[in-house]
């Protein structure tokens, strides 16, 4: 009850009540401030904007999402293409998805960002999988490059 009337009679410019209470969350620690994304301007076309990252993990599959920059601006695509987005698991590829690139589909006034987003089955609960980004025209294909991902069922 004296604590009661104690709390009622602490003014917003007092804090003596809290003394001592600072070592109750000693064991604490505040999280380093997250790394700044790479803003379009600093990525080349056809490269990750950011990592490879898992996004949603359920019994015995992952879904896998990349961010890539596809142009600039409209003049940076000199025709259409397929982007291709594979993942491998120990080697062997279990996922793909091809998004098609014209230049009728790209914004005018700022950057073209492709979301590659692939579910994909893996046999352990923690692991490792490889995605590959290509790009596929009427010439063939070109590999763009390969990012690995952690992930944790």
């Amino acid at each position: 009850m004296k604590k009661a009337a104690e709390q009622k009679a602490v003014s917003s410019d007092s804090f003596s009540i809290y003394d001592g209470a600072d070592e109750e969350f000693a064991d604490f620690t505040v999280a380093p401030k997250p790394k700044a994304a790479p803003k379009a301007q600093d990525v080349a076309p056809l490269s990750a904007v950011a990592p490879a990252q898992v996004v949603f993990a359920n019994a015995d599959s992952i879904v896998v999402e990349l961010p890539v920059l596809v142009a600039r601006t409209p003049a940076d695509v000199d025709g259409d293409f397929w982007l291709v987005g594979e993942v491998f698991v120990d080697g062997q590829k279990v996922a793909e998805t091809r998004q098609f690139v014209s230049a009728s589909g790209l914004a005018q006034l700022g950057p073209t960002t492709a979301f590659l987003k692939l579910q994909a089955p893996v046999t352990a609960p923690v692991g490792q999988v490889e995605m590959k980004v290509s790009q596929t025209t009427a010439a063939g294909t070109k590999p763009l490059f390969t990012q690995m991902v952690k992930y944790r069922l």
